[in-house]
């Protein structure tokens, strides 16, 4: 993963750090019961320390590509020593020339000298440089786990989208396998029904071939879907088929469910059952509460229907992807229902 550095997210985030500090050693100063110019000369040479060496070990870091300065090269470390102290040599010696030449102000003067003065402020200036190590630490620490969750978040919708698409991939074969013997047969019974059945069947390709890649559908277009395979059945079955759709019209404009949702259920129905004019297959589409109730009457045909085990089974894998619900299933001798969870807006699509 590439490393990118949001540099300024990390100075205004040292910007804050110094200050908080800075008021930490002021409080501390006041405390002591020392003047003002004291307190004040306390609070700013503390926040450029520590602002500056902030500033320095995020230029240092950055330009080593280091992501955890505790552990970054032997170079690093020693610059962002070097250059701490540096920093620390150099305020001491602005501070220590303005207060001599300011008779208004009244600050006592450090008592070492020399050497012992200059050993005392390197001392000071690495501790500052671990204690900006440690804030700057925790800065880099904290944006890795957002970049990393970030690029789980990007592989798991990519793996969740492949998925989804071979699944929708195994949906479409099916149908168009049982759609292309269907209309073979019309062909040679009734050209004119089988010129209708091929322009539903070229309308239904279609929208499959154009769906959006997350998989999902508006629910008035699924109904409408539904309805294309529903009626090139009828076509086939004439008066042995009968369905009912009972949605109302805001519902088929504000819902939304996954693509080739509703179609594999009816297509169930229809291949495990038998079904004459006389005892005619009846499948009932109508919503119950936040959900699609798919209902049909069951007459379990005498042989075992082939299967590519693609339908119930596929449907709730998708449904697990693209959400926590899952598909309901309830089974009589008489009837057999399947509810399915209705999205909602809060899944967006391309509707187009």
């Amino acid at each position: 993963m590439k490393l990118v550095f949001p540099i300024r997210n990390w100075i205004k985030q040292s910007l804050l750090f110094s200050i908080i500090v800075a008021t930490l050693v002021m409080l501390g100063t006041i405390m002591e019961g020392n003047a003002f110019w004291f307190v004040l000369d306390k609070y700013l040479s503390s926040f450029l320390v520590v602002f500056l060496v902030c500033l320095a070990n995020i230029g240092i870091h950055t330009w080593a590509r280091s992501e955890n300065p505790l552990k970054s090269s032997a170079l690093a470390k020693c610059l962002s020593v070097i250059v701490s102290v540096l920093i620390l040599y150099i305020i001491w010696e602005v501070r220590f020339n303005l207060i001599s030449k300011d008779q208004f102000l009244s600050i006592n003067k450090f008592q070492l000298a020399g050497g012992r003065l200059y050993l005392y402020l390197a001392l000071q200036a690495v501790m500052i440089d671990f204690v900006v190590l440690l804030w700057l630490y925790f800065m880099m620490t904290q944006h890795a786990k957002v970049q990393i969750e970030l690029e789980n978040s990007r592989l798991a919708k990519a793996k969740s989208e492949a998925a989804n698409q071979l699944l929708r991939q195994q949906i479409q074969p099916h149908f168009l396998f049982n759609a292309l013997s269907t209309l073979k047969a019309l062909i040679r019974k009734d050209s004119d029904m089988a010129e209708a059945y091929l322009l539903r069947l070229s309308d239904f390709l279609r929208v499959s071939v154009s769906a959006n890649q997350q998989g999902l559908s508006s629910l008035k277009q699924e109904v409408k879907l539904c309805e294309d395979y529903l009626e090139m059945q009828k076509m086939r079955f004439k008066d042995a088929l009968v369905y009912e759709i009972n949605l109302s019209e805001n519902l088929l404009e504000s819902g939304v469910l996954p693509l080739f949702s509703l179609q594999p259920l009816v297509d169930n129905a229809i291949k495990h059952n038998q079904f004459t004019r006389e005892s005619p297959l009846v499948i009932t589409i109508c919503q119950e509460s936040d959900w699609i109730a798919v209902e049909n009457n069951r007459s379990k045909k005498n042989y075992v229907v082939a299967s590519t085990g693609s339908g119930l089974s596929n449907l709730s894998e998708r449904y697990k992807m693209l959400s926590e619900a899952d598909i309901k299933i309830e089974q009589s001798n008489d009837i057999f229902l399947v509810k399915i969870k209705i999205l909602g807006n809060e899944y967006s699509f391309d509707r187009r």
